[in-house]
């Protein structure tokens, strides 16, 4: 069905420049912001550890059934507990609720157990060279990224499950050389990314108990450790969800060749779609990186900068704006999978009603039958592309809200912070226009 999508992306884009317009008018904060701690692992308590004992229990129980179980990925549990209910659903929970992974990681438990049994300690580990920062975290991520964009089967039942396997197993052995809160903080790319959008959420865990709220991100203000490679880091995440969409649109398929309506199959383009992924991420990188620059040079040439006051480097505004770009990653994963998850997550209560796939039903659903008709209703096709317009839209004034906090505390004047903040601006304003467009834009793959 079609809607006036091209005029819902203009409001979007525009309801962003008046944000912008209204932060440059804002009086100048007094201080900058308090600083907050930035990537929490914590240490994990009773609860947490009995709970990540839960979470591999189950995580094991699924790879059985991966191997033994229905090839068919919408009838058997693994693929839509991986893809639907924790890709989808519990990352984005991270982003309203804080940091789940803490208790809901597979590994916490049960390295808890064999440190008992051994009668070690977590510090008897190899210490984790500084100059890696998270480098081998963005690493990961890539590799995460073209697992998913480039396999020709990321949801077969098998395959993910030696793929689980091998990840429980790496995961196992990291923590244990190199210490818990170094692999998930350092190297483990998925629990960075969950830790940075659990840093979105505006409940924030008191230090003597109970939860306070606030603004959302304000942990994203302060300087985050291994400031270089955290900041490469954000980029890539907002680079991958951009790719993700974008290898799927029409227009992206015709400039390879391809007649959307004739999709060869994901196994012909493996080697085009990494090529891609790593194309897109290093053309963000360097717009963002001009991006910066720019800003710079202009707050330098304000008239309110005094010659005694040390203007910030390149790349200390690099490392403090990036990741602000984080609300906007975070933005587009919900507006992204929100149709496949509004589909899928019907097949994911139909398996867990029948994980056997033998006719049981513990839920007392059958007969059911998974529907798709709200796709084919003007009001509800309607509602579901305001949520998604919405989250994008709002991703980014989170993120306009943020850089201008930095830009508080890294310059000196009004004059300066609006012309080092005009280049983002205008970034973040095309960004919204291309995330939109990008919900729009027919896919065939």
């Amino acid at each position: 069905m079609l809607l006036p999508t091209d005029v819902y992306a203009t409001v979007g884009t525009f309801i962003v420049i008046i944000s912008a317009i209204f932060l440059a008018l804002m009086p100048q904060r007094a201080r900058p912001p308090t600083p907050t701690r930035n990537l929490p692992w914590g240490k994990p308590t009773t609860g947490s550890r009995l709970s990540s004992l839960v979470v591999l229990a189950t995580l094991l129980a699924l790879i059985i059934g991966g191997f033994l179980g229905s090839r068919d990925p919408l009838r058997n549990p693994l693929p839509l507990a991986v893809w639907t209910v924790w890709w989808v659903g519990i990352v984005s929970l991270h982003g309203i609720m804080g940091n789940l992974w803490r208790a809901l990681n597979p590994w916490s438990g049960a390295m808890h157990l064999m440190r008992r049994g051994s009668h070690a300690t977590e510090d008897h580990r190899i210490r984790l060279p500084d100059w890696t920062g998270r480098w081998f975290g963005c690493l990961s991520l890539l590799g995460f990224a073209s697992f998913v964009l480039a396999d020709p089967a990321p949801d077969d039942p098998q395959r993910l499950a030696v793929v689980l396997l091998l990840a429980l197993f790496v995961g196992f052995v990291g923590a244990r050389l190199f210490g818990e809160a170094a692999w998930f903080t350092r190297v483990d790319g998925l629990s960075i990314l969950m830790n940075l959008f659990a840093s979105l959420s505006p409940l924030t865990p008191r230090s003597k108990g109970g939860i306070r709220l606030g603004l959302p991100g304000r942990s994203l203000v302060a300087p985050l450790s291994h400031a270089r490679s955290s900041a490469v880091f954000c980029i890539l995440l907002l680079g991958i969800g951009s790719y993700d969409g974008l290898n799927e649109t029409f227009w992206w398929l015709s400039h390879l060749g391809i007649n959307p309506l004739e999709f060869p199959g994901r196994s012909a383009l493996m080697g085009t779609t990494v090529i891609g992924l790593l194309a897109a991420n290093a053309v963000l990188l360097i717009v963002f990186t001009g991006v910066a620059a720019i800003g710079v040079y202009l707050s330098r040439r304000s008239a309110d900068v005094l010659e005694h006051q040390r203007q910030p480097r390149l790349g200390t505004v690099f490392n403090r704006m990036a990741p602000t770009l984080v609300p906007i990653a975070f933005g587009y994963h919900i507006a992204h999978y929100l149709t496949s998850f509004l589909v899928n997550g019907q097949y994911a209560i139909e398996a867990l009603s029948d994980p056997t796939g033998h006719g049981h039903n513990l839920l007392g659903l059958s007969p059911h039958f998974v529907s798709t008709g709200f796709f084919n209703t003007t009001a509800t096709v309607k509602a579901i592309w305001l949520a998604q317009a919405s989250a994008v839209t709002i991703g980014h004034i989170l993120s306009l809200l943020l850089a201008h906090r930095v830009a508080e505390e890294l310059y000196r004047g009004r004059r300066s912070i609006v012309l080092s903040q005009l280049p983002m601006v205008i970034f973040m304003c095309l960004y919204t226009g291309f995330g939109l467009w990008l919900l729009a834009a027919p896919k065939g793959a």
